[in-house]
C-alpha cells in the first residue's frame, strides 16, 4: 500500500517492502521539498490516477484492530514501547472507538467537525487538556494509517487544545525532613535519593550500583533511547554519603522496583504526617529550590534531562557557575 512521507524535508510517495527478510521504506515518486498541504493534494491526486481503491467497506471497529495489530507489529521490530502501546490501546478502547460508533460515523465520513465533536465528548469526562491531546495524537496515528492502508483517502485537520499552566506542586525542605523522620530506612533512603539527584522515579529505581562511579562522584543515568547517550551528574555530598555507607549492595540501588510498593509507603506516610507526597514531586522540589538558590537553566537541563523550554517554569536567576558546583545549591537536611 502507498503512504505519503517525509525524508530530509523532501515528500515522497512509498511503499513498504521486504528485501532480505528485513521491510524497508521504496520509494515511489519524489514530491520534492514542498509544504504539507500541497504534498496531501499531491498524494491524493496521484492516488486518483493510479485508480487506487478506497475501502468503503470497512467498519471503524475492524480498521482500529487492524490498527492495534500494525501497533503490535512494532513492538516485535523493537519501534515502539511498550507503555506507549498501553497508551494508545487505553485511548483507542476508552474514547476513540466508543465515540465514533455510539455516533454511528463512517470512518470515511470523519472531517474537522467530527473531530471537534470528539474533543468536546472527551471534555465531558473532566479531563486535563494534556490528556485529550495525548488521545489526539493516537487518533492522528489510527487515520495515518488508514490512509496508508487506503481505508480512507486523507486526513482532517486536528487541532490540538492549549495547555493550561498549573501550580508547581513541591514540597518545602522542612517538609522533607518530616517525611524523612517518619519513615522506615528503605523509604527514607528512596526519598533521598530522589531529593538529592533529581531523578524520575522509573529512573531511581532501574539505577544500577555499576553506574554509581564513587572515585568521580558522578552518577550516570543510561536512556531506554538507543540512540541517546543517556546523562552524567555530580552528586550531592550527602547523596554520595548515603550511597557509600549503604550496607546491601546489591544489583539496584533503589529498595523498589514496582511503583505499586512505593504508592503504599507514601500512602502510610501521608496518614502518619499528613504531608501528601509522591515519587515525582521530589524532581520538582528539586529544580524549585536550584531555581530559588539561582541555579543555571541550561545546567539544570543537563542534571534532569529535560528540555530547557519544559523546565523554564522553576526559575528565577540564571548565573554562571562551574558545573562540577552546581549541586551544592541544594541545601543540605543536617
Amino acid at each position: 500500500m502507498a503512504f505519503l512521507t517525509q525524508d530530509r524535508g523532501v515528500y515522497g510517495i512509498y511503499e513498504r517492502s521486504k528485501k532480505k527478510g528485513k521491510w524497508r521504506n521504496v520509494r515511489i515518486l519524489k514530491l520534492g521539498n514542498i509544504t504539507k498541504k500541497e504534498a496531501q493534494l499531491q498524494f491524493t491526486r496521484w492516488m486518483d490516477a493510479n485508480q487506487l481503491n478506497i475501502s468503503s467497506n470497512v467498519s471503524f471497529s475492524v480498521a482500529i484492530s487492524k490498527f492495534k495489530n500494525n501497533l503490535k507489529i512494532k513492538i516485535r521490530e523493537g519501534t515502539l514501547k511498550e507503555n506507549t502501546l498501553k497508551l494508545h490501546f487505553y485511548f483507542l478502547d476508552r474514547y476513540i472507538n466508543k465515540f465514533f460508533v455510539i455516533n454511528k460515523i463512517n470512518i470515511r465520513n470523519v472531517n474537522y467537525q467530527a473531530i471537534e465533536e470528539f474533543k468536546r465528548y472527551m471534555d465531558q469526562f473532566d479531563i486535563k487538556n494534556r490528556t485529550i491531546n495525548l488521545s489526539l495524537n493516537t487518533l492522528s496515528l489510527f487515520l495515518k494509517y488508514c490512509v496508508r492502508m487506503s481505508i480512507i483517502s486523507n486526513i482532517p485537520p486536528i487541532d490540538r487544545l492549549k495547555n493550561i499552566e498549573k501550580e508547581i506542586e513541591r514540597l518545602t525542605l522542612d517538609e522533607c525532613k518530616i517525611l524523612i523522620a517518619h519513615s522506615n530506612e528503605n523509604l527514607s533512603f528512596y526519598i533521598q535519593l530522589l531529593l538529592f539527584s533529581g531523578m524520575r522515579p522509573f529512573e531511581a529505581n532501574n539505577l544500577l550500583w555499576s553506574d554509581v562511579n564513587f572515585p568521580s562522584k558522578t552518577i550516570h543515568i543510561k536512556s531506554e533511547n538507543k540512540y541517546k547517550r543517556g546523562r552524567k551528574f555530580y552528586m550531592h555530598p550527602e547523596l554520595y554519603a548515603l550511597l557509600i555507607q549503604y550496607p546491601n549492595k546489591k544489583e539496584y540501588v533503589s529498595p523498589y522496583k514496582k511503583s505499586d510498593s512505593t504508592r503504599s509507603s507514601f500512602r502510610a506516610l501521608y496518614k502518619k504526617t499528613g504531608i501528601n507526597a509522591t515519587s515525582k514531586i521530589f524532581r520538582a522540589t528539586f529544580a524549585s529550590i536550584w531555581a530559588e538558590n539561582g541555579g543555571p537553566l541550561d545546567k539544570l537541563s543537563l542534571y534532569l534531562g529535560n528540555s530547557p523550554v519544559v523546565l523554564k517554569k522553576y526559575y528565577a536567576n540564571i548565573e554562571a557557575d562551574s558545573f562540577k558546583n552546581d549541586i551544592h545549591l541544594m541545601p543540605s537536611l543536617s
